[in-house]
């Protein structure tokens, strides 16, 4: 694609660039969760309290599996990729659900991490965010 062919079909959306932001500032969250996660677990191992740790570690795994995830697809954005659309509405919605059973649980810090999904979903499935995904 030549530059006079992108320049043709316009900027990306201010909201679509706003849900970038919000989608590192998730990755970052995610990175320092896993990380978290894992380190507890396999500091409890090490000290002989087995009981559900490899749970631990492996859901520490895949929330920073989650984050590489969501900064690969808030790098492709830019390069309009239908796939990376459909893969964030997905990941969004997944942490939609995993927040609301946070949030059910006792943790009402979790009614951030449902609002920026919801922004991040709703930016992702506007008509303007899929105008600029549609090649």
């Amino acid at each position: 694609m030549t530059s006079y062919q992108a320049a043709a079909v316009g900027p990306m959306p201010r909201a679509l660039k706003f849900a970038i932001g919000g989608i590192a500032f998730q990755a970052l969250i995610n990175v320092f969760a896993g990380v978290v996660l894992y380190a507890y677990a396999s500091d409890e191992a090490d000290h002989g309290n087995d009981d559900g740790t490899g749970v631990l570690q492996l859901i520490g795994v895949v929330t920073i599996a989650v984050a590489v995830l969501l900064v690969v697809c808030a790098a492709l954005t830019p390069r309009r990729y239908g796939w990376v659309r459909a893969v964030v509405i997905m990941v969004e919605a997944v942490s939609v659900l995993s927040s609301a059973v946070a949030l059910f649980s006792g943790a009402f810090a979790a009614v951030g991490g449902i609002v920026l999904a919801l922004v991040i979903i709703k930016t992702y499935a506007s008509g303007e965010s899929g105008s600029w995904f549609t090649r």
